[in-house]
C-alpha cells in the first residue's frame, strides 16, 4: 500500500480557510473596539444635541410672556420704542446659544393674527395650527421650520385668553456647534478605529502564540512522522490542556 503523501495531512490542517484564525481574531478583536468607538461617539453628539436644543427650548418657554406683551399695537412712537427696547433686553436674556427671537405672532381670541410692528404674518407650520392649539386640540409642541431661507425652532402654545402664541428662533449657531462636534467626533472615531486595529494586532499576537506553536508542531510531525516532537505546557487553560 503506497504511503500517503507527507504533506498531504498539511494541506488539510491549511484548508480551513484562507483567512488565518490569528487574522480572524485580530479582525474580531479590531470590531468590537471599533464598535465601543462609534457607539460613544453617536451618544456624545446625541448628548450634546439634546441639550443644546433642550437650552433652545426653554429659552423660547421663557420668552412668552414677553413676546405676548409685543402684540399690542403701538399708539405712539415712544410705546414703540420702548416695546422694541422690552425685545432686545427681554428676548435677548433667555437665549445665550444664539439670537433673540426672530418672529412672533399671536392668535387672538377673534380669530385676528396679530404680530409686532414691521414684521408679517405667516403660517410656519401650516393653515390651521394656531386654531387647533388655541382651541385645545392640540397639546403645546416645539418644531424644526425652514423660513426664509433659515433654519428656525418654533413653539406653539395657547394663551389664557383662548387664544395661541408662536415663538421662534434661528438654530444658526446651534447647527454651527454641532456641525464642528459632528467633524471632531468623525475624525476622533477614525483614529479610534485605527488604534484598535493596532492595539487588536498586538494583543492577538500574544494571544495566538501558544495556538501558532501548536500548529508548527502538528505540521513537523504530519510532513516528518516524528513523534518525538514535544511542546512545552504552560498553565491549565484550554490550549494547555489540548
Amino acid at each position: 500500500r503506497a504511503a500517503p503523501a507527507a504533506d498531504g495531512a498539511r494541506r488539510r490542517l491549511r484548508a480551513a480557510g484562507a483567512v488565518s484564525f490569528r487574522r480572524r481574531l485580530t479582525l474580531a478583536c479590531a470590531a468590537a473596539a471599533a464598535l465601543a468607538v462609534v457607539l460613544a461617539a453617536g451618544l456624545t453628539y446625541w448628548f450634546v444635541r439634546d441639550t443644546l436644543r433642550g437650552q433652545i427650548d426653554d429659552s423660547l418657554r421663557g420668552a412668552r410672556p414677553f413676546a405676548a406683551a409685543l402684540m399690542t399695537a403701538p399708539d405712539s412712537d415712544a410705546a414703540a420704542d420702548r416695546r422694541e427696547r422690552m425685545r432686545r433686553v427681554r428676548l435677548e436674556a433667555p437665549s445665550p446659544l444664539d439670537g433673540p427671537v426672530l418672529f412672533t405672532q399671536r392668535l387672538a381670541p377673534d380669530g385676528a393674527i396679530e404680530v409686532p410692528r414691521g414684521q408679517e404674518s405667516a403660517e410656519l407650520l401650516g393653515p390651521g395650527v394656531l386654531e387647533a392649539v388655541g382651541a385645545g386640540e392640540r397639546e403645546p409642541f416645539f418644531a424644526d421650520v425652514e423660513h426664509d431661507d433659515r433654519h428656525l425652532r418654533v413653539y406653539t402654545a395657547p394663551t389664557a385668553d383662548g387664544g395661541a402664541l408662536q415663538v421662534a428662533r434661528p438654530l444658526d449657531e446651534v447647527d454651527g456647534t454641532l456641525a464642528t462636534l459632528r467633524l471632531g467626533l468623525g475624525a476622533v472615531s477614525v483614529l479610534g478605529i485605527a488604534a484598535a486595529l493596532g492595539l487588536a494586532l498586538l494583543a492577538t499576537r500574544t494571544a495566538v502564540k501558544p495556538v501558532a506553536e501548536l500548529t508548527g508542531a502538528a505540521e513537523h510531525v504530519a510532513r516528518t512522522r516524528d513523534l518525538s516532537r514535544r511542546i512545552e505546557r504552560d498553565g491549565d487553560d484550554e490550549l494547555s490542556r489540548l
